[in-house]
Parts: C-alpha cells; structure tokens; sequence
C-alpha cells in the first residue's frame, strides 16, 4: 500500500517590481524582486484519486494573494514575507505550511551581489526556526 505524507504547492520566480526597502529612495523608485513560494498540504490517505481543486491550492488566486500583498510597500523584506504567508494561511485553509523566499534584485549598495534575500518558514499558528 502506499503511504502519501504531504504535497507541496509551489509558485516560483514570481518576478514583481515594487517600493520596499530602507531608504526613501528604495520606497520611491523601486526594484525588481522575485519570490518562491511553497505551501504544505495534507494529502488525503489514498493521495489524489479525486481530480479535484478542493483538495489542493488554485495556483492563480495564490498568485493574487502575493501580488495584493506586495503591493503594499515594506521597509523590511521580513515584513513584507510575513504579510505574504498569514495572506495565505488566511486564504487556503487547507495549507498546512508556507516557506516564503523574498530576493531583492540589485541590493542598493556598491557590490558585486546578484540580490539580497530572506526566507521565512511558518506552520498554521507557530514559525519554525
């Protein structure tokens, strides 16, 4: 027999241009900035055998939920990442899970670095560490 554990959803390389950082500056001309998210669901004991979205996560209205969200400027990308997953646990019930990764393309400083990013992981009613 086989034993199914949990799914993952995932949206990746949502790429955006939005208003958060710092500075003024940061908040007035903006950047580029791209995000991975995955969101952890129960898998029903005999796995997917019902086609059905009920059971899953609507990859579109999980898309609208990060882009309202992001739309609203942050000074933190900490911030700006929790917002994001209580949207999402607020919005899909059935994820059990959110792992957020937030890049900020071009950090605004003198360097030879690709993007800045955090990643925030959080269970339905506690953060792991």
């Amino acid at each position: 027999m086989t034993r199914y554990e949990h799914a993952t959803v995932h949206l990746n390389g949502v790429h955006l241009y939005g208003y958060h950082g710092m500075s003024e500056e940061e908040r007035q001309v903006g950047n580029h900035f791209c995000i991975h998210v995955g969101m952890d669901i129960a898998v029903p004991p005999t796995g997917f055998i019902t086609d059905s979205l009920d059971l899953s996560v609507n990859y579109a209205e999980a898309y609208e939920v990060v882009k309202d969200e992001f739309r609203i400027s942050s000074m933190t990308l900490e911030h700006l990442a929790t917002r994001i997953i209580e949207a999402l646990l607020r919005r899909f019930t059935i994820v059990e899970k959110v792992e957020i990764n937030i890049e900020k393309m071009r950090p605004p400083f003198p360097s030879d670095c690709q993007s800045a990013s955090v990643r925030i992981c959080a269970y339905r009613d506690t953060y792991c560490p």
